[in-house]
């Protein structure tokens, strides 16, 4: 969702004005609701007796850490929690941790 700062305005706001994305969907606490909400039907990547995951589709991906666990390490030192300006986009970003598995925060 764009927001603008003035309600009339049209749906596309002026390039002068604060635009801000803010997740509006679904808040879900476990990966298992993240993939029903977002229609994703394949079964999530494993970890090998390595610990290495593995997707079966590209095989050069060979991450040690879940994106669950690379936030209960305390990644982005907090800054994934604040509002994000994008200088590729224009938007500043609110609230996006709302779309991850609520669960993935605990800890």
């Amino acid at each position: 969702k764009v927001e603008s700062s003035d309600k009339s305005a049209p749906k596309k706001p002026k390039t002068d004005e604060k635009k801000v994305s803010v997740f509006e969907g679904k808040v879900v606490k476990t990966e298992a609701e993240v993939q029903e909400r977002d229609g994703y039907k394949a079964k999530l990547p494993k970890k090998n007796s390595d610990g290495v995951i593995v997707f079966k589709d590209c095989k050069e991906l060979r991450p040690n850490l879940t994106p669950k666990e690379v936030l209960q390490a305390g990644s982005f030192g907090g800054t994934y929690f604040r509002p994000i300006k994008s200088s590729v986009t224009g938007l500043t970003y609110n609230k996006q941790w709302l779309e991850l598995p609520q669960d993935w925060l605990e800890g």
